[in-house]
């Protein structure tokens, strides 16, 4: 239910000056027209309305720009955070990060940034300040995706696992191949994560659909764009890990347990095989029956 919208969280005034001009509205249809190249990346989680408004502080142009999206879902809300989540974290809303002027923050369906234009160094407590504002406005708290809890802790680098669901958030974040042969879309789950392990950077990509069947399909799709000059699977129903050492040296780890796809990138040989079956392991725990019986939200 929309019981609230972005423009009402945004502040009267900033210091005393209120927003000039005054606060924008954006939808779906008109994204494009603020952010010119960067709307597809939001459109491609459940956005449903941007708000934004610059306020004038002190002398010359310094000012602070305050962006709220509201998004159809909280786990959309933390997709967009999570693309881009380093530096320090201050205790705002769900989950912060702060740097260089810039705070970008999620609370339930919110997804919030707030931009300092200015050189002067005491102004970071004024971001934080307006920040803890807004967040105390947003009248819910909502759920991080349930398919984080499925990546293994140990090696994950800070910050960088982003969850999201179509084709270009993953060309954003890495490119796999050409095309879309996974059938990554609004109905897909999906979660991007990042590891040191040993001499490696691994990498790992989970995918969860609505059924084995249309799993199954997607992974077979895959590995004929991926591996076209290796033997095929026997078969569709093969659950085990398929490890492949690739031209540069690293390791490639496929494995599907259910209705979730568990590519392991760029790693070696052990890794490729051991972190998805980790995965899998740690999914089984996380999705009981009942849970495996739901249906994806589209």
């Amino acid at each position: 239910m929309d019981d609230w919208k972005a423009i009402d969280l945004l502040p009267s005034d900033v210091e005393g000056r209120e927003a000039t001009p005054p606060p924008r509205l954006f939808g779906p249809s008109d994204l494009h027209k603020y952010m010119n190249g960067g709307a597809a990346l939001y459109l491609a989680y459940d956005f449903r309305e941007l708000a934004v408004a610059s306020y004038p502080i002190g002398p010359g142009e310094d000012a602070v720009i305050i962006e709220i999206c509201r998004m159809g879902r909280s786990q959309d809300a933390f997709g967009i955070y999570s693309d881009g989540a380093e530096g320090e974290h201050p205790d705002i809303g769900q989950d912060a990060g702060y740097g260089v002027g810039l705070l970008r923050f999620w609370k339930g369906r919110a997804f919030v940034r707030i931009l300092c234009l200015s050189e002067e160094d005491e102004r970071r407590d004024l971001v934080l300040a307006l920040g803890r504002e807004i967040a105390a406005r947003i009248p819910e708290t909502g759920e991080r995706p349930r398919l984080m809890r499925v990546l293994p802790r140990e090696g994950l680098v800070a910050d960088r696992a982003t969850y999201f669901h179509t084709i270009i958030s993953l060309n954003h974040l890495y490119f796999l191949s050409d095309g879309n042969p996974l059938g990554l879309g609004p109905h897909t789950d999906a979660v991007f994560a990042e590891y040191e392990i040993g001499e490696h950077a691994p990498k790992l990509l989970l995918v969860r659909y609505r059924s084995e069947d249309e799993a199954a399909a997607a992974l077979a799709r895959f590995e004929g764009v991926y591996l076209p000059d290796r033997p095929a699977r026997t078969s569709a129903q093969d659950t085990t890990v398929r490890v492949e050492v690739l031209e540069d040296g690293q390791a490639v780890g496929l494995l599907r347990t259910e209705a979730l796809l568990i590519f392991c990138l760029d790693a070696g040989r052990s890794t490729a095989q051991s972190l998805p079956q980790e995965v899998a392991r740690l999914f089984h725990r996380e999705f009981t029956t009942e849970a495996k019986e739901e249906v994806i939200d589209e």
